[in-house]
């Protein structure tokens, strides 16, 4: 299978990079390490660096390690998903982590900052409050995407917050982090949608379309009257959803 590393097509070396990772053992991940030293190509090498994650192999540290300095984002951002799946000491991926708190990539200081704070690190939490701070939207997205990961439900308060972020990738991604507390979230979004900000409101909908219930459909229906036509289209299209459920 290695021998379809030749190929001058980056997706096949991809797929199969990926395949390898549903197969592989410490063998196959020996042949990795071997190739990611030759392997050009920025994304291939992301994707197999994220194979070794996949496999697991605790050996495949220091090969991991030096990936986590590699000059594409992609490949440090992978690094870190595959470091935090060696079931390593909480303390030498803490280390390793450390190094990347002030990466220039939104996602790998998103990546880190979540690795430290699964790991009950407190800096993850002060990075992420940092990212969500600066004026950077993707540095605002990928934080909210990772608080999402967490799905802490003390979040959900700062989540509906953000729904009011003036980028919609970063409202988007907050939608995306509610739905994944699951019903924690609806009295909050219930609540919000009352609140003076359209993106909220707008936002709240989204949340209470897939989570929702009849209770949540009783304080939807005086969005009708919305004074946003945009409000007024989604809660209807909202209360069609929740009615076909029963």
């Amino acid at each position: 299978m290695f021998q379809v590393f030749t190929t001058i097509n980056e997706w096949v070396r991809v797929q199969v990079a990926e395949a390898l990772g549903k197969m592989g053992d410490a063998t196959i991940a020996k042949l990795i390490a071997y190739h990611l030293e030759s392997e050009e190509d920025d994304h291939v090498r992301a994707t197999l660096v994220k194979t070794l994650g996949l496999i697991g192999d605790k050996n495949m540290l220091p090969v991991i390690t030096l990936y986590l300095q590699d000059k594409d984002s992609r490949v440090r951002a992978n690094g870190v998903e595959a470091l935090m799946n060696l079931g390593l000491p909480d303390s030498d991926i803490i280390n390793a982590l450390m190094k990347l708190i002030g990466d220039p990539s939104n996602r790998v200081r998103a990546n880190t900052a979540l690795g430290l704070a699964c790991l009950g690190e407190k800096k993850g939490r002060e990075i992420l409050i940092q990212m969500l701070e600066t004026t950077d939207e993707f540095m605002r997205a990928s934080a909210t995407y990772a608080i999402g990961e967490l799905a802490e439900p003390e979040d959900s308060s700062k989540l509906l917050e953000i729904l009011g972020d003036s980028s919609w990738l970063v409202r988007k991604n907050a939608v995306k982090a509610l739905v994944k507390l699951g019903v924690r979230s609806l009295p909050g979004a219930t609540d919000a949608l009352s609140s003076p900000n359209t993106a909220v409101r707008l936002g709240a909908l989204e949340v209470i379309s897939e989570l929702g219930d009849s209770v949540a459909r009783q304080a939807v229906i005086p969005l009708l009257e919305d004074e946003s036509g945009e409000v007024r289209s989604m809660a209807e299209a909202v209360l069609d959803r929740l009615s076909s459920r029963g």
